[in-house]
C-alpha cells in the first residue's frame, strides 16, 4: 500500500527526533511492503524567517496533499512575547484548519523503565490509560481575547467558550474509545465553579445511557492530578473540558513513562457518527511527541526520539489502519529498551548510553528484524 506523509520538523529538537521517526516509518515500510511518500516543509520559527508567517500557504498545501502529518515542535529559544507573529501560531493554525479536535495521549509503562521514574514501581506497574483533549476550542481559540492598555495599566482578556455540539463531539469520541478499551471514562470538569464544566457534565450524563456498557465518573482537575500519581491504574480513558488543565495534568504521564521524551501524541478528526472501528481509523491526523522544542539540546544528538517514533506507530494505527505495523514499532522500542540501550534522559547505571540517531537506528533495525 502507498501513503503520503507531510514531514514538518519545525524548531529546536524537532528535526532531530523527526528524522528518527521517519527512519522507523521507512523500516516498517520495508518490513511490511508499504510505500511512504514523504514531503518536507517548514512551520513555526523556521517558517517565520523564510516566509514571514508561522504557517505559510506552502505548508498548508503539502499537509492537505498528505494522508497524515509527522510533526516535530515549534518555538524559539528566546521567543518575543510582544511579537505579532509567533511560532506557536503555526501549530494552532494547523489544528484549526484541518479540524484536528481530538488529541490522544496514551500513557503506559515499558517494564524496562519501571525503575527510571521518580514514582514507586508498585504504583505505576501495569498502568495504561489514555488522555483525550479537545484542542480546537475553549480558551486557546475563544474570543474576545487580547492585550490592551487602559488608564490604570495593561489588561489581558481570554475567553473560554464551548458550544454543546463541541462537547458532544468530543464526549462521543471518548465514549467510543472507552468502549473499545476497559469501558471506563473519567470526565475531568469544574462543574462546581465554571459554566463550561456544567455544560460538559450535563452533556456527558445525557449521553451516558447510549453507552450503558461504559462506566462514567466525574473528577475535578486537582483530584485527577493527585489520582494520576497516587493510583494511575484506576484510569482508563480520561477526557478534559479544558485544554490548559489537560496539558498540565497530562504531562504527569511523562513521569510514569520515564521522561518527557517517551509519551506519543496524535491529533485526529474522527467521524464521530460512526463506531470507533470506522470513525477513528483512516482519519486524517497530526502526530508528534508531547515535549517542546528543548532548544538547549537541539542538534547535540542527545534528544530522546522514542516519543516521536511511538507517534509514528499511532499514525500507522489510526490514519493508515495498519495495527500490525504499529504494534511492530511499539514492540521494537520495548526490545531495544530491554537490551539496555538508553538516551541520556532515561539513563540508568549499567545501561548503554546512545545518541538520538543510534537509538533510532537500533529501533528501526528491530522493526525490520521483527520478533
Amino acid at each position: 500500500m502507498e501513503f503520503k506523509v507531510a514531514v514538518v520538523p519545525g524548531d529546536g529538537v524537532g528535526p532531530d527526533v523527526v528524522a528518527e521517526g521517519v527512519r522507523a516509518l521507512q523500516a516498517a515500510g520495508r518490513k511490511f511492503g508499504h510505500k511512504f511518500t514523504l514531503q518536507e516543509t517548514v512551520i513555526g520559527g523556521q517558517a517565520v524567517k523564510k516566509y514571514g508567517s508561522s504557517l505559510p500557504k506552502e505548508t498548508l498545501d503539502i499537509c492537505a496533499w498528505s494522508d497524515a502529518i509527522l510533526f516535530g515542535s515549534v518555538g524559539e529559544a528566546k521567543e518575543d512575547f510582544y511579537a505579532t507573529i509567533r511560532p506557536g501560531g503555526g501549530l494552532a493554525g494547523l489544528r484549526k484548519h484541518f479540524e484536528l479536535f481530538c488529541n490522544l495521549r496514551p500513557i503506559w509503562v515499558y517494564p524496562a523503565l519501571i525503575n527510571v521514574t521518580p514514582l514507586k514501581p508498585e504504583v505505576i506497574r501495569d498502568t495504561n490509560y489514555l488522555v483525550i483533549r479537545y484542542i480546537t476550542g475553549g480558551i486557546v481559540y475563544g474570543k474576545p481575547r487580547g492585550l490592551s492598555k487602559t488608564k490604570k495599566g495593561r489588561r489581558a482578556v481570554n475567553t473560554i467558550r464551548f458550544a454543546e455540539e463541541e462537547a458532544e463531539k468530543a464526549l462521543r469520541t471518548a465514549f467510543e474509545i472507552a468502549r473499545s478499551r476497559r469501558k471506563k471514562l473519567t470526565l475531568v470538569n469544574h462543574s462546581n465553579v465554571l459554566e463550561i464544566g456544567k455544560l460538559w457534565r450535563q452533556v456527558a450524563v445525557e449521553l451516558a445511557p447510549e453507552y450503558a456498557d461504559v462506566e462514567l465518573e466525574h473528577q475535578y482537575s486537582d483530584n485527577c492530578a493527585h489520582g494520576l500519581i497516587h493510583h494511575p491504574r484506576h484510569y482508563d480513558v480520561v477526557i478534559f473540558e479544558d485544554m490548559a488543565q489537560a496539558g498540565m495534568v497530562n504531562d504527569e504521564g511523562a513521569n510514569i513513562m520515564g521522561s518527557m521524551g517517551m509519551p506519543p501524541s496524535g491529533e485526529l478528526c474522527p467521524n464521530v457518527g460512526k463506531s470507533v472501528a470506522d470513525g477513528l481509523l483512516h482519519c486524517f491526523g497530526l502526530y508528534q511527541s508531547i515535549h517542546g522544542t528543548a532548544p538547549d539540546i537541539a542538534g547535540q544528538g542527545i534528544a530522546n526520539p522514542i516519543a516521536t517514533i511511538l507517534s509514528v506507530a499511532m499514525m500507522l494505527r489510526y490514519s493508515f489502519n495498519l495495527p500490525r505495523e504499529a504494534a511492530a514499532i511499539d514492540a521494537a522500542v520495548g526490545r531495544v529498551l530491554d537490551k539496555g540501550y538508553r538516551t541520556v534522559d532515561i539513563m540508568e547505571p549499567g545501561k548503554t548510553r546512545v545518541s538520538t540517531r543510534e537509538i533510532g537506528e537500533l529501533i528501526a533495525a528491530e522493526v525490520e528484524k521483527g520478533t
